[in-house]
């Protein structure tokens, strides 16, 4: 038995308080319903409902669509494209957001990359001993270069050390410890990263109150000034 889709107001109610976000998912949505009734031959459904109901979204959210009101209501070819690229742009930060979540970037502290790069040139000693074709070893100096790189940088992403571990794990197991250490490090970063994180939601969250405590404390000292 197929699961029953959402009605049209659950799913505007489920999406993301995010504009592009909420654009790029909106307009699948619409586009989805746009094919069904293509190749339902519905002939009271055309590609302006389709447009119609974008601009409608955009309104609401606050999107700028960037034509005039005449181009909107008459949906001209000029009102397409501008709809066409304001779309493509939210579903990249759509897909961007996307791989972050699944590939995120974790914040190197100096003590943590100076452990890494420990790790690192022991590799490096390690792979120079094993009886490995040049190919092979340039190779996975290559990897190791470019994960050094990132860790230079002070933020690296999980699926550049992730890609080092999967080839050392396969062609240099002697090497096992040290990438074992290294998942280690890659923790304390992963852990630094989400503390950072909730520092900045905790500014966000306090920043009004103190909004609010200024406000009382000039409204106290304007109740000082009168006198009455």
């Amino acid at each position: 038995m197929s699961e029953a889709q959402p009605s049209e107001q659950e799913f505007l109610l489920s999406l993301p308080e995010d504009p592009d976000e909420s654009l790029a998912l909106f307009e699948a949505w619409a586009n989805k319903e746009r094919l069904y009734n293509d190749l339902c031959g519905n002939e009271y459904f055309n590609s302006d409902i389709y447009y119609d109901k974008i601009i409608i979204f955009c309104k609401k959210l606050n999107i700028e669509i960037g034509v005039c009101e005449d181009d909107l209501e008459k949906i001209t070819n000029i009102a397409k494209r501008k709809i066409k690229r304001i779309v493509m742009e939210s579903n990249l930060v759509l897909a961007q957001r996307t791989k972050e979540n699944i590939n995120p970037s974790y914040e190197l502290t100096p003590a943590i990359r100076i452990k890494i790069h420990r790790h690192i040139s022991k590799i490096k000693s390690e792979l120079e001993k094993l009886d490995l074709t040049d190919k092979k070893r340039n190779q996975l100096f290559s990897k190791l270069g470019k994960f050094a790189i990132s860790v230079d940088q002070g933020k690296t992403r999980w699926d550049t050390f992730g890609i080092l571990s999967v080839s050392i794990a396969k062609d240099a197991p002697t090497c096992l410890k040290d990438i074992t250490d290294l998942v280690g490090v890659m923790k304390n970063a992963e852990e630094y990263t989400q503390l950072l994180i909730k520092r900045e939601d905790r500014k966000l969250l306090d920043a009004p109150q103190k909004k609010i405590e200024d406000q009382s404390q000039s409204n106290d000292n304007m109740d000082e000034e009168i006198p009455f």
